[in-house]
C-alpha cells in the first residue's frame, strides 16, 4: 500500500538490515527527534556519544536515525520565539546531507511528513520505527530501539520510568551534569533500560553548538561562523 511505502520511505532500513545480518549479540538502533532547525555538529556528536556508551556495554549499534519534527510543531514554536523556521523538507535534507559521510547515521523523514494532519510526538515516532524494524526482521533477530535525548527533555517528560513498548532511553549530559538514572526498572516485569552518557564522552563538544547560534550567524551573514557550527556537508549548501 501507499502507506506502507511511505512508512518504509521515512526510515531508510536497508543499511541497518545488512549491518544487523552481519552482527552477533545484542543489537540496537538509536533514534533522536527535535526541531533540528538546523542540524549542527552537536547533534552528530550526541549520537556518536550515545553509540559509544551502548557499545561500551556490549550492545552493538547498527543504525542511528535523526528525525526532524513536523512543521506544525516547529513553525509555531519558532514564531513564538521570533526566530526563523526552516521547512521540514529543508530540515530533512540538511540531516541527509549531514549523514552522507556516515556508515550508520540516517535521516528519519516519517515524523515530518506532510501526510500527518497533526505532529506526531516522540513516543509515536519511536513506536513507528520499532514497528518498521519488526516488520523487516525475523523475531529471532530482535533489535532494541533506544531514544536519545538531552537531560532537560528527560527530566521534563519524566522518562526515568522509560518509554512504553519496551524502548530504552539514552540520556545526554547537560553542562557536565550526568543524568540520574534508575538502577532497576519501575514496577512491572520489564526493566526500564535507561542509560546515561558520561560527560567525558561529550568533551564539551555538545555544549558549544546550538541551532540558535547557527541562526544568529546566518542573520549576521557570518559565513565562516556558520560553517564552523555545521557538519561539513551541510555548510556547502
Amino acid at each position: 500500500s501507499n502507506m506502507a511505502a511511505w512508512v518504509d520511505g521515512g526510515w531508510p532500513l536497508d543499511g541497518m538490515i545488512s549491518r544487523a545480518n552481519c552482527s552477533d549479540g545484542r543489537l540496537a538502533v538509536l533514534v533522536t527527534t527535535g526541531a533540528l532547525n538546523p542540524i549542527h555538529a552537536g547533534h552528530l556528536n550526541a549520537m556518536t556519544a550515545a553509540k559509544a556508551t551502548l557499545e561500551g556495554m556490549g550492545i552493538q549499534v547498527v543504525a542511528g536515525y535523526i528525525s526532524p519534527s513536523h512543521d506544525a510543531y516547529v513553525g509555531p514554536k519558532c514564531a513564538a520565539m521570533g526566530t526563523t523556521a526552516f521547512t521540514a523538507r529543508d530540515r530533512v535534507e540538511f540531516v541527509r546531507q549531514a549523514c552522507e559521510g556516515s556508515d550508520w547515521l540516517h535521516a528519519g523523514a516519517w515524523e515530518s511528513s506532510p501526510q500527518h494532519r497533526s505532529w506526531p510526538d516522540y513516543p509515536l515516532v519511536v513506536k513507528c520505527l520499532q514497528d518498521c524494524i519488526a516488520a523487516k526482521l525475523p523475531p529471532s533477530r530482535p533489535i532494541e530501539v533506544y531514544y536519545v535525548c538531552g537531560l532537560d527533555h528527560y527530566e521534563k517528560c519524566c522518562l526515568s520510568r522509560g518509554l512504553r513498548n519496551g524502548a530504552g532511553v539514552v540520556v545526554l549530559p547537560r553542562d557536565g551534569k550526568t543524568a540520574s538514572v534508575p538502577t532497576t526498572g519501575s514496577s512491572g516485569s520489564s526493566k526500564a533500560r535507561i542509560i546515561a552518557v558520561h560527560p567525558d564522552l561529550c568533551s564539551g563538544a555538545l555544549q558549544q553548538y546550538s541551532a540558535t547560534k547557527v541562526r544568529e550567524a546566518l542573520r549576521e551573514g557570518n559565513v565562516d561562523k556558520v560553517a564552523s557550527y555545521l557538519p561539513q556537508q551541510v555548510s556547502r549548501l
